[in-house]
């Protein structure tokens, strides 16, 4: 008789540990759903995740983040400055609020917020953000001037050498700057000084020189991926391919930042100089994944496409070049002659593109912290 009230007692038991577990399983089931639906916006996630703190500012941080990636930059603004009441040297907060206030027209708040971040942490994205908000504002020779000390810390930064060039250009000063480049590097053996007089010489087409200072640039810094890439450019222009390739395409396996539209361009150019038309199809493919409105190198791409014997391929990138820029006299002279007559030739390598791209400037970039990865 006990022996069976003992087992009925441990028989409820069981049962009521197995109802207890199934309420458990439901209720985190149903948790989990609610969190895995919030999880499907960025902005909503960090809303509920604000909501519940009282004393954290870094969800509003993040929801501001979420919201300028969707362009909802008065949103943002609101987000980042409860932010910053909660946390004041929230860096990222400082410069993502900046970020919202460019977009919005408030230059000199955003200029502001700028310098806040770099009081706090001195990131050099915040140095190049701000000089882009001068340069918006009019105040180039600031924007110079940031740039310039940025350059110093970063030699090997093309994109920021592009960008003071064009503030140079805009200040009507382009000519003069790179010929005091020239001549500090005549009288310095500084590497870094003879890689900015080949430079200046990489802009004024003064190719000898250029391929000179090159050369002497990288017998103290051989690994240099700049000099590389730059001579590989001036050896282009003088028609010497082969090596040419190869010091391009050395430079561009370092930086990322080698690895843009105006890059592989040029280096479709090479190859297509070279009579390489399958690789000169690929480099300028590559380029127009990065840039699709790049006019010559859909030019190109058509006249290596035509030279294959793809004449609907080609036509279509005639037709895309004149659309992406209709006064690409090259483009429009080649669509009209897809009927049978002879095509241009390609164009020759330009030092305007790696220089300074189509536009000469860098976008602005969104905060790097607290936003999550895609």
């Amino acid at each position: 008789m006990k022996q069976s009230l003992l087992m009925s007692g441990l028989l409820r038991l069981r049962l009521a540990m197995t109802g207890t577990c199934l309420i458990l399983i439901i209720f985190l089931a149903a948790t989990s759903i609610a969190r895995n639906s919030l999880w499907k916006d960025e902005v909503i996630l960090w809303e509920d995740s604000a909501q519940k703190s009282f004393v954290s500012g870094r969800p509003f941080t993040n929801k501001g983040g979420g919201l300028n990636a969707q362009k909802k930059y008065v949103e943002a603004v609101a987000a980042y400055t409860t932010a910053l009441e909660r946390t004041p040297m929230d860096y990222t907060a400082h410069c993502g609020l900046a970020f919202a206030l460019f977009h919005l027209g408030r230059y000199d708040e955003a200029i502001s917020e700028y310098r806040k971040a770099m009081g706090i942490l001195d990131n050099p994205l915040y140095h190049e953000n701000l000089a882009i908000v001068l340069e918006k504002k009019g105040a180039y020779r600031e924007a110079i001037e940031e740039l310039s000390a940025l350059i110093k810390t970063s030699p090997n930064n093309i994109s920021l050498r592009a960008h003071l060039l064009t503030l140079f250009y805009n200040i009507g000063e382009r000519k003069k700057y790179l010929l005091s480049l020239i001549e500090k590097g005549r009288i310095s053996q500084d590497p870094y000084d003879l890689f900015d007089a080949g430079w200046a010489c990489t802009a004024l087409e003064r190719n000898h020189e250029a391929e000179g200072y090159f050369r002497k640039t990288l017998v103290s810094l051989p690994d240099l991926p700049a000099a590389r890439y730059f001579l590989g450019l001036i050896l282009g222009r003088l028609g010497k391919t082969d090596e040419a390739i190869d010091l391009m395409e050395t430079a561009m396996m370092e930086p990322l930042i080698y690895r843009s539209a105006e890059s592989h361009y040029n280096l479709g150019i090479l190859y297509h100089m070279k009579g390489d038309e399958r690789s000169a199809v690929r480099e300028y493919t590559l380029a127009l994944e990065r840039e699709p409105t790049h006019s010559h190198a859909h030019n190109n791409l058509g006249i290596v496409y035509f030279s294959l014997g793809k004449k609907a391929k080609a036509l279509m990138e005639f037709q895309a070049a004149v659309k992406a820029d209709p006064k690409n006299a090259e483009a429009r002279k080649n669509l009209l002659r897809l009927t049978g007559l002879t095509l241009t030739s390609p164009c020759m390598l330009r030092g305007k593109g790696p220089l300074a791209g189509e536009s000469g400037k860098i976008p602005l970039s969104p905060p790097i912290e607290g936003r999550k990865k895609p």
